[in-house]
């Protein structure tokens, strides 16, 4: 198999978060309930921050950090870090810097619009940018560190080498994170019929993708 060959195997491990869907009961939301509401369901999507979600909705602690794992889970999930066969140790090494990764999403509440049925809350976001050229910059990383290596190594092996590289691209990269334009987003949260308010999927969805773009 050629250098070629073996770098054009793998392609770019995914980042992909599925935010949590809270829940709101009560009477007389006013727009600073909705700003509060939609800023503790971000915080502990995104920053691992439980407290004002709890207050906000009936979660318990528990139920809201299993939620906030699941999220883990699945990014892990469509990393495919699992297909390309990463040590136990490798793994964990990522689940920790996805855990990182969702803290560095930058967003501001900015304020709450009275509707209908609910409320529009505007949301100021700026893209992470600073994986945009991730896949290019760790392929000319491999391709110079199998100019070193006298014969291509084993299949097990380039796996590390390669997820090893990878992990410390990212990692450095988060450290000094760079965003792109910012950006206002709107966000509906919405009474059902027994009156309980909750923030539309498809808006937490467009604003995860506004955040982390592909």
């Amino acid at each position: 198999m050629s250098r070629k060959m073996v770098l054009k195997k793998y392609g770019s491990i995914f980042i992909v978060c599925i935010l949590l869907v809270g829940l709101l009961s009560g009477c007389g939301m006013r727009e600073k309930d909705a700003k509060a509401y939609v800023t503790a369901t971000l915080d502990a999507s995104y920053k691992g921050k439980f407290e004002e979600y709890k207050k906000q909705t009936d979660a318990t602690e528990k139920e809201v950090k299993n939620l906030y794992q699941e999220n883990i889970d699945t990014m892990m999930q469509s990393s495919g870090l699992d297909s390309i066969g990463a040590s136990e140790k490798m793994t964990e090494k990522f689940r920790l810097l996805f855990q990182d990764i969702l803290k560095a999403a930058n967003y501001k509440v900015q304020s709450a619009e009275k509707k209908d049925n609910g409320f529009a809350v505007k949301v100021k976001v700026k893209p992470l940018k600073c994986f945009s050229r991730l896949q290019d910059e760790l392929t000319k990383k491999l391709e110079a560190k199998m100019k070193t290596l006298k014969k291509i190594p084993s299949d097990d092996k380039l796996n590390e080498l390669m997820l090893q590289e990878m992990y410390d691209l990212m990692a450095d990269k988060l450290k000094n994170p760079e965003y792109g334009k910012a950006e206002v987003r709107k966000v509906q949260i919405e009474k059902d019929d027994d009156g309980v308010y909750s923030i539309r999927e498809k808006d937490l969805t467009s604003l995860d993708a506004a955040m982390f773009p592909m």
